[in-house]
């Protein structure tokens, strides 16, 4: 055992320091092994770190002499490769650790880009008009090109405060987002334009930033040219891109626009290496005129920009003036409300006809597509269900929420629907209950009931469900319409995705479930809890209340609440493909879809689920949602 300090080499000091550090030997047990104090060793982890520096140094040179660049403790003024041999990252690390003074020049396709480093601390970057920080990323993230390092005190002001390591770190972070994203892109060389019917239902929710990026695709740029004409960092850009993708808010522009059937796009490799800069360095988005805004009575139209981006900057401008000046003349006619259906061409505003929305109030539009319908579950539940086949469906519109108490009694009021039924009755079909059960599902019946005109409307009939639809101009959605709706191309499990469902998604039978039936005398009637928790509701809920169990389009409550009509009879499935598959709608019964507040098994919880119901019944478990067909272009074409 060394047992005086001065005894110890700086090799000794070192390890013993090393070992500490490891975990391998605690600082206290270390001072009563070797007869030393704290301080002692205090003193040693200068030591230690002179000693990790230069056996990395070692390591790093002995790394760069392999790849060619021998760097003999950068005796030489300068040094060069090419990026794929050697990362800018790697270059930066080693500068650091040697703590020198460099200047890093990295040529791109796109131009020329600068590092500065003092004392190995990186101090400035430039490349293109990007500077400081946004520089120093887009040249740590590129993958093609050359550098040259000089060696050498160079004048530089500091713009980047942040230490190297922190940099660095976060570099690689961004680097690894955009791999990511670029498996979510495909192939960046690929050029895409707006499809504006989609982009304009979600205008209004995209902030500053994404705009930007979705007025850069004109149908002429790429994804990588996009990626050069903005000063965001790249893995931003691809991740909105990305969102746009899968939000069919772009298509390829050799592609007609998505409006009909569409598979999702495939991933890529996200091998490609990207090319970063436009001609000249400009990160400019260029134009061939300045944009064109006009405001007239809140609205405002960018003609070189589009329809998308006029509608969130007239909502901007509505906010701030919300007394705007009369229309002008050249302008009539435009509104933020009408830019919902096209976007506009370059040419002049003044003659763009108004876009009409492509459903009506309150809908949701659902593109078409094919999905796997139906269940090969042998659950008796699910025994209309099966087999699961593939079917083809046709864009189409469909509620965002269950039809409330309040928008019934709108039509009922005006003559045009039957007053909805204050007693629940399951029809013709067998069914017997007691006086007692019926007593209190009349009570369940939510039309004249105080406090429940935002419930779903329930007990009404097959024909008085698709007579309010009629009356808001739509009409009752068919059962590949409304599965579709719920689970989507993907497939989902259930309409907010894959995780089972909770008390956070849906109402249906919990704890509250439970103990509202012990306290009514109807035990016999509880066949299983779908979730433990207590959603809150031992009935019906105000539509909307589990915003966590909303598909993508933002349709709510497809599960739970109530089950909802169809415009369906039952028919039997097979495996053969179908294309908007319809059921008889003559045969007295029709299909009801997505279990209610009630409903206390897994299966009834399954978008696949499936009851043929009396259309003559008025039950407290069912109500309805309605759907139409978008509106559709003069050519045909849904816009």
């Amino acid at each position: 055992m060394v047992n005086s300090s001065s005894a110890w080499s700086d090799t000794q000091k070192a390890a013993l320091v090393q070992q500490i550090v490891s975990g391998g030997l605690s600082l206290e047990r270390a001072c009563e092994e070797y007869g030393l104090s704290v301080d002692e060793i205090k003193d040693w982890v200068g030591v230690f770190r002179r000693s990790m520096r230069a056996a990395l140094d070692r390591q790093l040179r002995s790394t760069l002499s392999l790849q060619g660049l021998e760097v003999e403790e950068f005796a030489r003024s300068e040094f060069s490769g090419e990026i794929g041999a050697l990362d800018v990252a790697d270059l930066v690390q080693t500068i650091q650790l040697g703590r020198k003074d460099a200047r890093i020049t990295i040529s791109h396709a796109g131009g020329h880009g600068y590092i500065w480093c003092s004392g190995g601390e990186i101090v400035d970057a430039e490349f293109g008009q990007l500077t400081a920080e946004p520089a120093l990323f887009r040249l740590l993230s590129l993958e093609q090109g050359s550098v040259v390092a000089d060696f050498g005190a160079f004048e530089r002001s500091r713009r980047i405060s942040t230490s190297t390591p922190q940099l660095l770190l976060e570099a690689a972070t961004q680097r690894d987002r955009r791999v990511r994203a670029l498996h979510r892109v495909g192939d960046p060389s690929c050029v895409y334009a707006v499809a504006s019917n989609v982009a304009a239902r979600h205008a209004r929710d995209l902030g500053p930033e994404e705009l930007l990026v979705l007025s850069l695709f004109d149908g002429a740029r790429s994804l990588q040219q996009v990626v050069a004409a903005t000063e965001l960092p790249e893995h931003e850009v691809l991740e909105i891109s990305a969102h746009f993708l899968e939000a069919r808010m772009l298509f390829p522009a050799s592609a007609a626009p998505v409006s009909e059937s569409r598979a999702p796009l495939s991933a890529g490799t996200g091998s490609m290496a990207m090319s970063y800069r436009p001609s000249g360095g400009s990160v400019k988005p260029k134009r061939e005129r300045p944009p064109l805004w006009v405001l007239a009575s809140g609205a405002v139209v960018c003609s070189s920009l589009g329809a998308v981006t006029a509608i969130a900057y007239a909502d901007s401008l509505e906010r701030k003036q919300p007394e705007a000046n009369a229309a002008s003349s050249s302008a009539q006619g435009l509104n933020s409300n009408s830019l919902t259906g096209n976007s506009l061409s370059s040419g002049s505003a003044t003659s763009a006809a108004p876009a009409r929305a492509l459903c009506p109030s309150g809908m949701a539009l659902i593109h078409g597509g094919r999905f796997f319908m139906g269940s090969d579950s042998t659950h008796p539940a699910l025994q209309y269900a099966h087999p699961a086949h593939l079917v083809n469906v046709d864009s189409f519109c469909i509620g965002t929420h269950e039809v409330t108490v309040q928008e019934y009694a709108q039509c009922a009021t005006s003559g045009a629907c039957e007053v909805a039924h204050q007693e629940s009755d399951l029809g013709g079909g067998g069914h017997s209950v007691s006086s007692a059960s019926r007593l209190q599902h009349d009570e369940q019946c939510n039309a004249g009931k105080p406090g429940r005109e935002n419930d779903p409307i329930n007990c009404v009939s097959h024909r008085q469900a698709a007579s309010y639809c009629t009356f808001r101009q739509g009409r009752l959605a068919s059962e590949a319409e409304w599965e579709f709706a719920a689970r989507g191309e993907d497939n989902r499990v259930y309409p907010w995705g894959n995780s089972p469902p909770t008390a956070d998604h849906i109402n249906a039978c919990g704890k509250e479930c439970a103990r509202w039936h012990n306290e009514v005398g109807l035990s016999a009637e509880l066949h299983g809890l779908m979730y433990e928790e207590d959603d809150g509701y031992a009935g019906t809920a105000p539509v909307g209340s589990y915003p966590l169990g909303a598909t993508s389009d933002g349709v709510m409550d497809l599960l739970g609440n109530v089950f909802e009509w169809t415009s369906d009879g039952l028919y039997t499935y097979d495996h053969q493909p179908r294309a908007n598959p319809r059921g008889p709608a003559d045969s007295g019964s029709f299909v009801i879809r997505g279990g209610s507040f009630n409903s206390g098994t897994p299966e009834y919880s399954n978008p696949s689920l499936r009851f043929p119901m009396a259309g003559d019944s008025y039950s407290h478990g069912v109500g309805l949602r309605c759907a139409a067909d978008p509106e559709l272009s003069a050519g045909g074409t849904l816009r």
